[in-house]
């Protein structure tokens, strides 16, 4: 039997991108007073990814700037290997001279990373191996998924909350910054959350020791709990009601439906908010899995992942071949 800690902290997850994501177009002002747009009529794309200039790798936005303004200063065109999806492209373009800001652009906003909060879901107190948030982090702007090269993942204390309604899911306002203790790194991003090592243990005074892991055919339905943080760093549980056990043969992250029935919980969030993500749910002594989302129709609805899934994506247990459950 497999056992880990539940989580149930708030936490600040910063991971990098495996080069640079292109978030949108800016359009350059020419010396002749023209607007030139030349990274767009080259056939790049919002949700591309720029992996590298003339066979160097580009890690942030400050090298991408710098490689072009040299380039162009150069005389030098620019040669792209662009990931789109899972193919990769490779195009051409001559840096311009901006204007406005003195230096040669090929008109793009970027971004080489990403931040947000969310919740630890579990630890393996002897490997050190973790769990959370239950889903992929994608790009705010692009709602792409972010290929992680690295990260890391901090304590967020909860600041504030923002009631969830019908049609607008609500959210944990959480505060987080670089200068703050490094609570482990983010090895991976994937559809069931981010995984790492930590090298600080979380303390959780309501589960201090490791408890079983639940398979999906323990779990039943009816009452359960989740662990949450909704203010400061106090992880409290709250009680629910899972709804629905979906049969699932190959992972998913909806695997279970879930109701708040916690009176204090409904008047604090009005249910499953952002940030909850990753919240481990505990049934009778067991994990048996993480709150993934909410039903923008119904706040008071949420769903989650098989505590199975996220422990095969961390490693913790082996995947299943397909059809095996």
């Amino acid at each position: 039997t497999v056992k880990v800690v539940p989580g149930g902290q708030s936490i600040g997850a910063s991971i990098h991108a495996k080069g640079v994501m292109v978030v949108g177009y800016s359009p350059i002002q020419t010396g002749s007073g023209s607007i030139a747009s030349p990274s767009k009529d080259a056939g790049i794309q919002v949700g591309d990814t720029i992996i590298s200039i003339n066979d160097t790798y580009m890690c942030t936005e400050n090298q991408l700037a710098e490689t072009i303004d040299s380039s162009g200063k150069n005389g030098q065109p620019l040669k792209l290997s662009i990931q789109r999806g899972d193919i990769v492209i490779s195009l051409t373009i001559a840096p311009i001279f901006c204007k406005e800001t003195n230096r040669y652009r090929i008109g793009l906003y970027v971004r080489d990373g990403a931040t947000g909060i969310g919740t630890l879901s579990f630890y393996d107190p002897s490997s050190r191996v973790y769990g959370a948030i239950g889903h992929r982090i994608t790009d705010s702007d692009t709602l792409q998924p972010i290929q992680s090269e690295d990260g890391n993942v901090v304590i967020a204390p909860v600041q504030g909350i923002q009631l969830g309604k019908l049609g607008r899911p609500g959210e944990k306002i959480g505060i987080f910054s670089k200068g703050d203790t490094i609570l482990g790194d983010v090895q991976k991003n994937t559809e069931f959350g981010i995984y790492g090592k930590l090298t600080i243990l979380p303390l959780n005074d309501l589960y201090p020791e490791a408890i079983p892991v639940a398979s999906r055919a323990q779990i039943i339905a009816g009452y359960a709990e989740i662990l949450t943080v909704i203010t400061g760093n106090t992880v409290e549980r709250f009680s629910i009601e899972i709804q629905k056990i979906s049969t699932q043969d190959y992972p998913s992250s909806k695997g279970l439906v879930i109701r708040v029935t916690d009176p204090r919980l409904l008047s604090r969030t009005g249910g499953i908010i952002q940030g909850m993500s990753g919240s481990p749910i505990i049934q009778n002594g067991k994990l048996v899995g993480a709150v993934t989302h909410v039903s923008i129709l119904d706040p008071t609805i949420g769903y989650g992942c098989f505590a199975d899934w996220m422990l095969m994506e961390s490693g913790l247990i082996s995947k299943a071949a397909p059809g095996q459950g």
